[in-house]
């Protein structure tokens, strides 16, 4: 097409030249769109959306997560919990391909008639107090100490407004989705009982910052009272501080993923090769769309001249985008062999330890052979020996 182009752009040729070009192109561009239907594998179409595919949004901003957790007395599992699946959560922010960062509070209870939280803790994982690496956040929580306590009410409100140690003193990237995720199974203290705030103050100072609040609590009093929070910053509250956290923070996930493309964003859909033997290995492949009117060539003409001109810099960025859609596939292709090599040598290896445990040590066999039949020739020859013994004492006797 874009030779075609080149030629119709030239005064050397006619009208009636540039309308035989125009059939041929319009062929091309009906061929584009066979082969893109065409290519297929097991039923898939990897150049045409379809469904069945899983469907995103291009991520167009990154997101800066505050886990607050309560630390008293009856929170040891559900802080377990939280640990243990931190990394299946952080594994789906990465395969998004999220710019992310975690930072950690820990809060207990108001001090008696106190206007402050006595151990509401801010924890230094890195960069702004913020870490990248879900181990460093795993680790801080493994450290966490529970203390004695009720259940209810508790420093949640100084969690997230202490001027010293709460959750919006963090210096969180002006670009970012700022969100806090509480971790709880009681409600809080307010002004009434304690508390240095209250529920309309924490509410706005939290809309002023731009945060969003989201709950994992228990249900019953605790979700009422963290309701009155979590609806006005636009978050959710969960009734699972007793559930399944992986799956809770896996909802979690995909409503931050929705909240993160934005309304601007470029659909996009994924395909999910299962490269490892254990949730979220796997490598994503973005699907290509190659049809004609994808890549901007369907309308495009050859007569007059000045269209022709214009097709000549159409089909130039179609060559383009198709060169980088050739290039990120041609680097799928080069991934899955290195993983079908690094899957074939751990096989191989597997293998070789599976054989030195079973197999028998022939060196130590033979040996061991070789001692059993010495031991039975000489039994053998002793006993020849006392038989032949035997024979010359009887012979005397006579």
């Amino acid at each position: 097409m874009y030779t075609l182009a080149l030629q119709a752009a030239n005064d050397t040729v006619t009208d009636v030249d540039r309308a035989t070009i125009q059939k041929e192109v319009d062929q091309l561009k009906d061929q584009i769109d066979d082969n893109a239907f065409q290519s297929t594998f097991n039923g898939l179409y990897p150049l045409v959306p379809m469904d069945g595919i899983v469907t995103f949004k291009e991520i167009t901003k990154p997101a800066d997560i505050v886990f607050l957790v309560d630390t008293t007395g009856s929170m040891s599992s559900p802080i377990s919990s939280v640990r243990s699946s931190l990394s299946t959560f952080a594994d789906a922010l990465k395969a998004a391909g999220v710019d992310f960062r975690f930072g950690l509070i820990s809060y207990g209870d108001v001090s008696e008639a106190s206007t402050v939280s006595d151990d509401v803790e801010k924890y230094d994982l890195g960069t702004d107090g913020f870490t990248t690496d879900v181990d460093v956040l795993k680790d801080a929580l493994g450290k966490l100490k529970v203390r004695g306590g009720g259940d209810e009410p508790e420093s949640g409100l100084e969690a997230i407004m202490d001027p010293t140690s709460g959750a919006l003193t963090y210096s969180f990237r002006p670009d970012a989705s700022k969100q806090l995720i509480v971790v709880t199974d009681a409600t809080f203290h307010t002004k009434s009982d304690g508390s240095a705030y209250d529920i309309p103050e924490t509410v706005e100072a939290m809309k002023a910052a731009g945060v969003t609040l989201t709950g994992v609590v228990s249900p019953g009093a605790a979700k009422t009272k963290w309701d009155m929070l979590v609806k006005d910053t636009g978050g959710t509250t969960f009734a699972a501080i007793s559930g399944d956290f992986s799956r809770t923070l896996e909802d979690y996930a995909e409503a931050l993923l929705k909240s993160l493309s934005g309304d601007g964003g470029e659909v996009e859909q994924r395909l999910y090769i299962q490269t490892g033997t254990k949730a979220n290995q796997n490598l994503m492949m973005k699907i290509t769309d190659a049809r004609a009117k994808a890549i901007g060539v369907s309308d495009v003409k050859v007569s007059p001249f000045e269209e022709a001109m214009k097709a000549i810099g159409t089909v130039t960025d179609a060559l383009n985008r198709i060169l980088d859609d050739a290039t990120r596939w041609g680097s799928y292709s080069q991934r899955l062999d290195a993983c079908y090599e690094n899957i074939t040598t751990s096989h191989e290896n597997t293998l070789a330890s599976e054989s030195t445990i079973a197999d028998a040590d022939m060196a130590k066999e033979m040996t061991d052979y070789v001692k059993s039949n010495i031991l039975s020739q000489s039994a053998q020859a002793m006993l020849a020996q006392s038989n032949q013994n035997l024979g010359k004492v009887l012979n005397l006797l006579q």
